[in-house]
C-alpha cells in the first residue's frame, strides 16, 4: 500500500508538480468536500432535527452540545454555500482550459455517486408511494441503543448516563 501511494505522489515532484498540487488544492478539496459537508449538516440538523441530534450526542457523551455548536450547525450551510459559490465563480480567468476541464471533471467524478444514491432513493420511494421515507432514518439501530433511548424518553428526569456507566466497569490493567 505504501508503494502505491509513493508512486501516486511521484508526479508531484516532477516539473509540473506544482500545477498538480494546485489542481488538487483548488478542485479536490473545496469543490468536493464542502458540498458533502453541507449535505451532511442539512441532513443531520434540519431533516433529522437539532433536538434529536443533541439528544443522541447527550446519550453518547453524557452532556448536550453547547450553544456554540448549535449555532455553528445552524448557520454553516449558508456561509459555506456562499463561499463555495464564490470559489466556483472565481478563477476562470487565471486557470488554463486544461486545468479547468480536469478540475471540474474530478469534481463531477467525486460528487456523482452522492447525487446518484440520493436520486436513486428518491425515485425508488416515489415509485413505492412513500417519498417521505427518504427523510426518515433507516431502522437498523442496535437493540441496546433503542432500549436506552426508550428508557430515556419514558423517564421523567431524563437519562443519567453516568449512573449507567458506573454499572459497567472496565477491566483493570497491570
Amino acid at each position: 500500500m505504501s508503494i502505491f501511494f509513493f508512486l501516486l505522489g511521484l508526479p508531484l515532484l516532477c516539473q509540473k508538480g506544482m500545477t498538480l498540487v494546485y489542481m488538487l488544492d483548488k478542485y479536490g478539496m473545496t469543490k468536493t468536500l464542502v458540498p458533502i459537508s453541507i449535505m451532511e449538516i442539512i441532513a443531520n440538523v434540519y431533516i433529522y432535527s437539532m433536538t434529536e441530534l443533541c439528544d443522541d450526542i447527550e446519550l453518547m457523551l453524557g452532556s448536550s452540545p453547547n450553544i456554540y455548536y448549535r449555532l455553528c450547525w445552524t448557520i454553516y450551510p449558508v456561509i459555506a454555500g456562499v463561499l463555495l459559490i464564490h470559489r466556483m465563480i472565481g478563477g476562470y480567468y487565471r486557470d488554463g482550459i486544461i486545468i479547468l476541464t480536469l478540475g471540474w471533471l474530478s469534481v463531477i467524478v467525486i460528487l456523482l455517486p452522492t447525487f446518484y444514491v440520493a436520486g436513486h432513493n428518491l425515485i425508488r420511494y416515489y415509485k413505492q408511494g412513500d417519498i417521505s421515507r427518504v427523510l426518515r432514518p433507516q431502522a437498523n439501530n442496535s437493540e441496546e441503543f433503542l432500549h436506552t433511548r426508550a428508557e430515556r424518553q419514558t423517564s421523567p428526569t431524563g437519562y443519567n448516563l453516568r449512573a449507567a456507566n458506573s454499572q459497567h466497569t472496565l477491566p483493570q490493567t497491570r
